[in-house]
C-alpha cells in the first residue's frame, strides 16, 4: 500500500512538473536498419545542443504538409557554416570536404532528391562549389539513404522545426 502511494505520489509529480515525455513512433524505413518501422522512443526535447550524428524530429519543412502535422525522423549530417557534397556515383558523404564514416547506414547514397536535382541542374552542385549550410538551418538525411525523403529532396531544415532529439541503443 506504501509503495503503491509513493508511485502514485512521484507519477503526479513528473506529470504536472511537464516532466512526462513525449513518446515518438516511427513509422517508415528512411531510419532503417538504426530504427525499425513501427519502434517508440522518448523524445529529448532540449534542442539547445544538436550534434551532427543526432537523430533528430522535426516538423516537414514543407508548407503543404505542415497543417497535417507530419514529422520526420532523421540523422542530422550538417550544422550551419557545414559544406555537404554527395558523390552518387561512388555513395560518398563529404562534410567540410572529407569523406564521412557512416558504418550505420543501409547501403551507399545513390537517391538525390528534387532539391538537390535543381540544384544539379542549376550548375550549383560539385566537390568544388559544396552547398554551405546557412545560419538557422541543418542539412538531414535518413540511414536507409535510397528509401528516405530528407533534405536531398527538401533542402536544409530550419532548426525552428527541430521539436527534439531520440537515442538509440
Amino acid at each position: 500500500m506504501r509503495k503503491t502511494i509513493i508511485i502514485l505520489i512521484l507519477t503526479s509529480l513528473l506529470m504536472f512538473s511537464g516532466c512526462v515525455p513525449t513518446m515518438i513512433h516511427v513509422a517508415g524505413i528512411s531510419m532503417e536498419p538504426t530504427i525499425q518501422h513501427d519502434e517508440w522512443f522518448a523524445l529529448n526535447s532540449n534542442v539547445s545542443t544538436l550534434n551532427r550524428g543526432d537523430i533528430i524530429v522535426f516538423e516537414s519543412p514543407r508548407e503543404a504538409e505542415r497543417d497535417r502535422y507530419i514529422r520526420y525522423v532523421q540523422r542530422l549530417i550538417a550544422v550551419a557554416g557545414d559544406t555537404i557534397y554527395i558523390d552518387f556515383d561512388n555513395g560518398n558523404v563529404y562534410l567540410n570536404d572529407e569523406v564521412i564514416d557512416e558504418p550505420f547506414i543501409m547501403e551507399p547514397t545513390r537517391a538525390q532528391g528534387a532539391f538537390i536535382t535543381e540544384l544539379i541542374r542549376h550548375g550549383e552542385w560539385s566537390r568544388e562549389n559544396p552547398l554551405v549550410i546557412e545560419d538557422g538551418y541543418v542539412f538531414t538525411m535518413g540511414d536507409n539513404r535510397n528509401n528516405s525523403t530528407d533534405s536531398r529532396m527538401f533542402g536544409p531544415v530550419p532548426v525552428e522545426l527541430i521539436r527534439g532529439t531520440i537515442s538509440v541503443r
